[in-house]
């Protein structure tokens, strides 16, 4: 029996009777379209209530995770990290001159380059990483289990695939798209997991400082400034 609501079929009802080669009683097959009523009506609740959480989660734009769900998940892997002793890292990575960008080619292209680097993140985080876009130009991602080294690794690898794009938009060359990257480590960069995007974000500003399109790994904790570690 169809499952429907709204218009909207959802799946199949299917019963067998206890025992195979007889038939159904007639009083179940009376109460099996009541049955796949309540049944339907409940998985159309089901699915709506995931919609409207990852509406919740999620920015509109890129398909990312949001701010929100950043800081959440922050506080869960930071956790995580101190009862196991797993690495956590972070990465924040920024799309360079993007105003400028936006004011050449107009917000429709800006908003293109945002889905494509948000695109680039999905395809190349590990399994279990959070990769999220806080707001404009800026992303982010937490990367549960990878220490340093292997985050700068990943940050080198994002920017070498951007870097490596010829974007075009409505039939225009946008020219090539760079982005900086600055790159922490919890217990390394920042002693608890609240300092890690400020830690990452300072490294971010040295990047662009130090002339854009490169990756800047944060020193020591004890150091207070970020180091530029340029690719």
């Amino acid at each position: 029996m169809p499952l429907f609501s709204h218009g909207e079929t959802l799946g199949i009802l299917r019963v067998r009777p206890e025992i195979e080669g007889q038939s159904l009683p007639a009083e179940l097959r009376e109460t099996l379209p009541a049955v796949a009523r309540q049944v339907a009506l409940a998985l159309a609740g089901l699915r709506l209530q995931e919609r409207l959480h990852q509406q919740a989660i999620r920015d509109p734009l890129t398909g990312l995770f949001n701010r929100r769900h950043l800081e959440e998940a922050l506080a869960s892997a930071g956790a995580h990290a101190a009862a196991t002793g797993e690495p956590l890292s972070l990465i924040a990575l920024d799309v360079d001159h993007f105003k400028r960008f936006n004011d050449t080619f107009g917000h429709e292209a800006g908003d293109a380059v945002l889905v494509r680097v948000g695109a680039a993140l999905r395809d190349l985080v590990p399994p279990g990483a959070v990769p999220a876009r806080p707001g404009g130009e800026e992303f982010t991602l937490l990367l549960p289990g990878l220490d340093t080294g292997a985050a700068a690794e990943l940050a080198e690898r994002l920017r070498e695939t951007v870097a490596g794009w010829s974007l075009s938009h409505a039939g225009m060359a946008l020219g090539q798209v760079t982005v900086s990257l600055g790159v922490a480590a919890l217990g390394v960069h920042a002693p608890a997991p609240d300092g890690l995007p400020r830690v990452a974000d300072e490294a971010l500003y040295a990047a662009k400082a130090a002339g854009r399109n490169r990756v800047v790994i944060a020193r020591g904790a004890e150091a207070g400034s970020p180091g530029v570690l340029a690719y």
